[in-house]
């Protein structure tokens, strides 16, 4: 966030929603009352009780070595979002805390799915949570597929407006024979090109994992989350290596794109 901006904006969505503002002569010091005040006014709102301390977190990280700055918390709270979707196949959790250290809680019944999750998380460093009870009896398509809309329409929530974000990234990223390249752009405007070659068969497990799910899980994830995503094979034999590297290496990007480098949002359009 912009050093110069004196304004501190807090909504929640709900009736009593908590607005703080007009701090254009505040300093460090009361910022902090501020914090005590609004942890104390959230407190008090039906819901998530460990909330609170949430949103207070996400201030107080965001206002360390500075006096002065601007932080706007939209609907779903800064950085921070969490849903759940439940259909006749599934059952599904997740959460995501972009202002993360990259910790996950993944439990979906599909071991190679939930390491490819655990990667997504660590080397993207947001904080990802997701709980999946899918009718894996009949095929593992669901799952993915419904994790990957929840995923994508929680990240959107977490970004919010966009505003600040660096919004365009790239990575290249080896492991072993494979090497993947991505492209993202945090556009609002959902587009996956996925040119990985999955015709190596079924990666071991129990159960096994078809590696052409991850492009229906990449394309649920873009579509929900309005994201431009290229997702490239440059070379690889080895399935498990092209798709865990394809899976880093969305992360690396995804890593990028969202660093706050400003205030604005990056458009000419004003809006993403």
């Amino acid at each position: 966030m912009p050093a110069s901006a004196t304004i501190i904006l807090c909504q929640v969505p709900v009736a009593s929603a908590v607005v703080i503002q007009g701090a254009a002569k505040a300093r460090r010091q009361n910022v902090v009352l501020w914090l005590q005040e609004l942890q104390s006014d959230l407190a008090s709102i039906p819901g998530n009780r460990s909330m609170p301390n949430k949103v207070v977190a996400t201030l107080e990280r965001r206002i360390a070595g500075a006096s002065d700055r601007v932080i706007a918390i939209s609907e779903g709270f800064a950085d921070f979002a969490a849903k759940s979707r439940k259909t006749a196949e599934t059952a599904i959790e997740v959460s995501v805390d972009l202002d993360g250290t990259g910790a996950v809680d993944i439990a979906t019944g599909l071991p190679f799915f939930d390491h490819m999750l655990h990667q997504l998380g660590r080397h993207s460093n947001i904080d990802l949570v997701v709980k999946c009870d899918g009718d894996l009896a009949i095929d593992a398509h669901h799952s993915v597929e419904d994790t990957g809309i929840l995923l994508g329409e929680v990240l959107g929530e977490a970004l919010g407006d966009k505003a600040g974000v660096r919004r365009f990234a790239n990575s290249l990223v080896p492991l072993d024979e494979a090497l993947i390249e991505v492209a993202i752009d945090l556009s609002g405007r959902p587009y996956l090109h996925y040119e990985v070659d999955t015709r190596g068969g079924l990666i071991h497990g129990t159960p096994p994992f078809d590696p052409q799910l991850m492009e229906e899980f990449w394309r649920a994830v873009i579509t929900a989350a309005g994201i431009t995503l290229h997702i490239t094979m440059k070379r690889g034999t080895n399935t498990h290596h092209i798709i865990e590297a394809s899976t880093k290496a969305v992360a690396r990007a995804l890593r990028d794109a969202i660093v706050v480098t400003g205030g604005a949002i990056p458009s000419t359009k004003g809006v993403l």
